[in-house]
């Protein structure tokens, strides 16, 4: 009984060491290195407005024994919309566009002062970037064969969709007002008055 008891405490002090010794080991350490600078890009945008827009975009396509001409036909006839002669990829796109003044395109001859009044010479107003984000899509339905190219291709036009659509609907015109906001902007660094030539 002696026996079985000094083994047992024996035991826990064996397993107690190795416990010590493990967390003692799980101190983990972020090593010192360097961070890499890829690409620096300038940014000298003015976005005066955004426009957001959910796209839905849906694209059907034969299946693989339907693409020939009997196959064509035979679809044709059947008008299947239900994924027997189909197959279909509904994806809902969600994106920003964002329209104001690229501050870059200024010259400096473009820039006169005078008695501290700036007169500026804006270039028009343009589609700074449209935006979606990888969490900007939502697959509603996906049926059938689809490879990644297909998916970036549908991604691309609901893109350049949401674009025109923005400029369809005045983007360009509204962000030309965001002139009122710029001259504020230039004011509070001492103009008497900013002039937009």
């Amino acid at each position: 009984m002696i026996i079985k008891i000094i083994s047992a405490i024996v035991l826990l002090l064996i397993v107690g060491f190795i416990v010590i010794i493990i967390c003692k080991q799980k101190n983990l350490k972020i090593a010192n290195t360097p961070a890499i600078v890829i690409s620096i890009r300038k940014i000298a945008e003015f976005v005066t407005i955004c426009f957001f827009e959910e796209k839905i975009m849906i694209k059907r396509k034969p299946k693989k024994i339907f693409e020939n001409k009997f196959g064509h036909f035979i679809g044709d006839k059947l008008h299947k919309d239900d994924g027997i002669v189909y197959d279909e990829v509904c994806l809902i796109a969600k994106g920003n566009v964002r329209a104001g003044y690229d501050l870059q395109e200024i010259n400096p001859q473009d820039i006169q002062i005078s008695n501290k009044i700036l007169q500026i010479k804006l270039p028009s107003p343009k589609i700074i970037d449209v935006i979606i984000n990888p969490k900007g899509w939502d697959f509603y339905v996906e049926d059938g064969d689809w490879s990644n190219t297909d998916i970036k291709e549908i991604q691309s036009t609901a893109k350049e969709i949401i674009k025109q659509d923005a400029i369809d609907l005045g983007i360009l015109e509204k962000a030309e007002q965001g002139k009122e906001k710029l001259k504020v902007l230039l004011m509070s660094f001492g103009f008497k008055d900013v002039i937009f030539i």
